[in-house]
């Protein structure tokens, strides 16, 4: 019998930011704008997204669960921002915001879902609904740019680079970027994922991930390392670790607990067959992955001295091309050399057993920031670049990790782009999966979860408006069918 889709890989659902203020009772007032307008709460819409059995109401024969969704990622804000407020000013988780959480994650259980991935917005300026007033006369790494700071963060945000933490592409920022003069330190966060751990444990839901950060790029910003290692207290926070042991007191995983990083695309003029290794061994597609890893492992972090930006902006490195003195990769020598001005975390901690790649295959118009190319086919790119993650895999000895495709590419209906995408890139991005490496040797412990934004609200500079909820994305509607005919 012929396999469907993606099988025996499974499936889930980003939902972009959600309200937890006032669930269920809260009205959608066009949150969700491609909710009925007879549905009036926020918590009609959830079910009119997932639910499949009649007995609760009428059944959008496109919901998640009949499509094979089995789990739910969704993002909050920590400070109003789409409509979540945790905790108050002081960093007193809010018992109110709890209650909220405790029927969304109950509805989710009952209409069929097994998985969640709560992720809090840590840097996203959506993440509140007024900024913080910028602070002027602080000194950090030598410089006074205006930075904004939120109280839960160990390191501020630089305001003339569009609120990114300072000093972007500084390898010693994790060492002398400024302390956050507000910081509340670590008890209030804890104390949060600890209450969220608690009501999904209560509603029988399993946190198949704990995704603290979303998208992490330790290779230009290496202070975002205090998310895994706080070296601004002492000792040292091992933020990692001690949310590791909040997901064993709460029934979980303590190797659940981890980052997500993107990939990188290719410029359609290299062709869509090019690839390159980095000064880690792995394919330079996957840099902030291999970053992500050094900073578990102890190994250094931030921007090689030695690499070679080609036509593509990808970290090659070449031992063939000068200035890339340092000889072949492990070669006597080579380690100290190839990271020369690169530097390790206050601490390691345990790897975890979770790797969430961001990986939206696609040709660019350019280097660097390019915008998809949607009349070019990505089936090639996409298959080489799963090959390279499985590479990644076993090379690490992680193949027995659960590999969370975190957010992929949309199959939303038309021909229009969607945030720069069309619906024919969701089948290409599929094609590659199934004729790729890591489909063909580590299959059941793969999950994609494609991107699809269900508010209207700006989050990380996504209107929403052009996303349709539910998404046609799995069984009958979608490429990504995680059934077995």
């Amino acid at each position: 019998m012929a396999r469907a889709g993606i099988e025996p890989s499974g499936l889930e659902v980003n939902l972009g930011g959600f309200p937890v203020n006032g669930y269920p009772s809260e009205a959608n007032n066009g949150f969700f704008p491609t909710c009925p307008t007879s549905y009036t709460t926020v918590q009609q819409c959830v079910t009119w997204f997932f639910s499949n059995n009649p007995a609760y109401g009428t059944v959008n024969p496109e919901n998640y669960v009949a499509q094979g969704v089995s789990g739910v990622r969704f993002q909050f804000g920590l400070f109003g921002g789409a409509g979540s407020t945790p905790w108050n000013a002081a960093g007193v988780v809010s018992q109110a915001w709890l209650t909220s959480l405790e029927p969304f994650f109950a509805d989710l259980k009952k209409f069929g879902i097994s998985y969640v991935t709560p992720t809090p917005a840590m840097i996203e300026t959506w993440t509140t609904t007024t900024l913080p007033t910028p602070v002027t006369n602080l000194a950090s790494c030598g410089q006074t740019q205006p930075m904004i700071f939120f109280q839960w963060l160990p390191f501020g945000l630089d305001v003339n680079n569009n609120d990114l933490p300072n000093e972007q592409g500084n390898n010693y920022t994790y060492n002398c970027s400024v302390t956050n003069p507000s910081f509340w330190g670590w008890t209030p966060f804890f104390n949060l994922m600890g209450g969220v751990l608690g009501q999904a444990q209560a509603a029988g839901l399993e946190v198949r991930e704990l995704d603290i950060f979303n998208e992490v790029n330790l290779q230009n910003f290496t202070v975002e390392g205090r998310m895994l290692v706080d070296n601004t207290t002492k000792p040292p926070t091992l933020v990692i670790q001690a949310l590791g042991q909040q997901m064993a007191k709460y029934g979980f995983s303590s190797g659940r607990v981890t980052l997500s990083a993107t990939t990188e695309n290719l410029p359609a003029a290299d062709g869509s067959s090019f690839d390159c290794g980095s000064v880690y061994g792995d394919s330079a597609f996957i840099e902030r992955t291999s970053q992500l890893l050094a900073a578990f492992g102890g190994a250094a972090i931030g921007q090689e001295p030695y690499w070679t930006y080609t036509s593509n902006g990808l970290t090659c490195y070449n031992p063939a091309d000068p200035p890339n003195t340092c000889g072949a990769i492990g070669s006597p020598g080579w380690t100290a050399c190839a990271t020369k001005g690169m530097y390790p975390l206050a601490a390691s901690q345990a790897v975890p057993t979770v790797q969430d790649l961001h990986a939206k295959p696609c040709m660019l118009s350019a280097i660097l920031g390019g915008s998809c190319v949607t009349a070019d086919d990505a089936t090639t790119f996409a298959t080489d670049l799963y090959r390279d993650i499985y590479t990644f895999l076993a090379y690490r000895g992680l193949t027995g990790s659960l590999v969370m495709i975190g957010e992929t590419t949309s199959n939303q209906p038309g021909s229009v782009a969607c945030e720069g995408a069309i619906q024919a890139g969701a089948t290409q991005n599929v094609n590659g999966f199934l004729a790729g490496a890591l489909y063909a040797s580590d299959a059941p412990n793969v999950v994609m979860r494609p991107w699809e934004n269900a508010s209207a609200y700006d989050v990380g500079g996504d209107t929403g408006s052009c996303y349709q909820t539910p998404a046609p994305i799995g069984k009958g509607y979608g490429p990504y069918d995680p059934t077995t005919p």
